[in-house]
């Protein structure tokens, strides 16, 4: 850290950036100057269409675009091998540590967002030395994979839906909520994952407008907003169409949230719910450079939820939830933000669910800072019988970034809640706790 900005880190840190092909293929396209400032050590850095060029700054006349400003003791935080929560990310830290500053342009700061993560993620590197290494990826074998594709057509509101889910398994229903902007394929390791699938039945949509369901006729006449009322009335014509017999739900940031709307509506309809990264109310995720002519969206956006996982979650998982979000259609990720931070508003009324009906359970990642471990324990306290479960090492998508950690929390609430029905006990429990 005593090097951080020397020019003997910058001169390993340009070599760095110069032998990396991610940075390689992502900058191509780029042109910033950004200031990089520790305490009183600073350094002026120019990314001009995948070249990186640096200097110390020469004096009243430089210009640049935007600054990333912080003290030593910050920058030691985000460059180590293993970072704290909240330092472990450019725009985490921008929303959740004091001391950190990230000023300028922001329609510019937002554009650039991937290639400025992965000049941090490169800067780590340089500090820490510890190679950027994934664990070994198991070989899928040849053939069919047992997950099963079909689309269901759907009257509701008096209008037609025709919507696409995957299913695997078999035993106990178990319905799979994505999150905001993106699709069912958040949960595809989870479908192909026999310690599941011998268990439970595995079924997880896509909403209207999202990955394989298109909208219904006439969607070009409206903006897209995603309400509560329809979120959670869709969701059971869903479950009421597919014949899920008192189904457990979980579901995912968004959809995190609308399970505990599900289990105050209609708790005799669920078996259970499990909320993963969810809250009473989120703020601050209201972005309009997200859906913004200036900016490219497909780009921008998941850019911005690439930091919300944990920075040692496997890369090729963190990327695959990247791309995922990279195919969102214009408007949806900004229709589902006005659901997640403005429309859903459960404070003052979850203490009105029963868990003795239906039981809830909130799991939330460590590294999550869109809905942080103290958001959802707080939630959790709020619901008499309700359990709160922290899992460290993991971040906003549990299932999808790290599947294999995820199991190891997953795997005995699922057992709790599929046992406990069977013998009639689920949900005897009082006051709200962590476990």
């Amino acid at each position: 850290m005593s090097e951080f900005l020397t020019s003997g880190w910058m001169e390993r840190f340009g070599r760095a950036a110069a032998a990396d092909p991610e940075l390689r293929a992502i900058s191509a396209r780029s042109r910033f100057t950004f200031l990089w400032r520790c305490g009183d050590r600073e350094c002026l850095l120019a990314m001009d269409e995948g070249r990186l060029r640096w200097r110390p700054p020469a004096g009243v006349d430089d210009r640049w675009d935007f600054s990333l400003e912080a003290p030593p003791e910050v920058w030691r935080a985000f460059l180590s091998a293993a970072p704290p929560r909240h330092h472990h990310d450019l725009l985490a830290m921008w929303m959740r540590v004091p001391g950190f500053r990230l000023d300028g342009d922001r329609r510019l700061i937002l554009a650039s967002a991937r290639v400025l993560r992965r000049l941090g993620e490169l800067a780590r590197l340089v500090s820490s030395g510890e190679p950027e290494e994934d664990p070994p990826a198991p070989e899928p074998p040849d053939g069919l994979e047992p997950v099963v594709g079909r689309y269901l057509w759907l009257g509701y509101r008096g209008r037609r839906y025709r919507v696409y889910f995957e299913e695997a398994g078999s035993g106990v229903p178990l319905l799979l909520l994505h999150t905001a902007g993106a699709d069912s394929r958040l949960f595809t390791h989870m479908l192909n994952d026999a310690d599941y699938t011998r268990r439970w039945r595995l079924v997880a949509f896509d909403l209207p407008g999202h990955g394989r369901s298109l909208p219904p006729d006439g969607w070009w006449e409206r903006e897209y907003r995603l309400t509560t009322a329809f979120y959670a009335g869709f969701v059971v014509a869903v479950a009421d169409a597919l014949g899920l017999d008192r189904p457990l739900v979980l579901g995912c940031s968004m959809g995190g949230e609308i399970v505990l709307e599900l289990a105050l509506r209609h708790p005799d309809r669920f078996r259970g719910v499990i909320g993963c990264e969810s809250s009473e109310k989120v703020g601050g995720r209201r972005i309009g450079w997200t859906h913004h002519p200036e900016v490219n969206a497909s780009e921008a956006v998941p850019a911005w939820v690439e930091g919300l996982m944990a920075p040692r979650s496997p890369r090729r998982h963190r990327k695959q939830v990247w791309f995922v979000y990279s195919q969102a259609a214009a408007g949806v990720f900004n229709g589902d933000i006005a659901f997640y931070n403005d429309d859903w508003d459960g404070r003052g009324r979850l203490a009105g669910i029963d868990t003795a009906r239906c039981p809830v359970h909130l799991m939330t990642g460590e590294y999550d800072y869109s809905c942080t471990l103290e958001m959802s324990r707080a939630t959790a306290a709020r619901i008499p019988g309700a359990h709160f479960h922290p899992m460290p090492g993991l971040g906003h998508f549990p299932m999808a970034e790290n599947p294999a950690l995820f199991k190891r929390y997953l795997l005995p609430v699922l057992e709790e809640l599929s046992g406990g029905a069977e013998t009639g006990d689920v949900g005897s429990r009082g006051g709200g706790g962590e476990v």
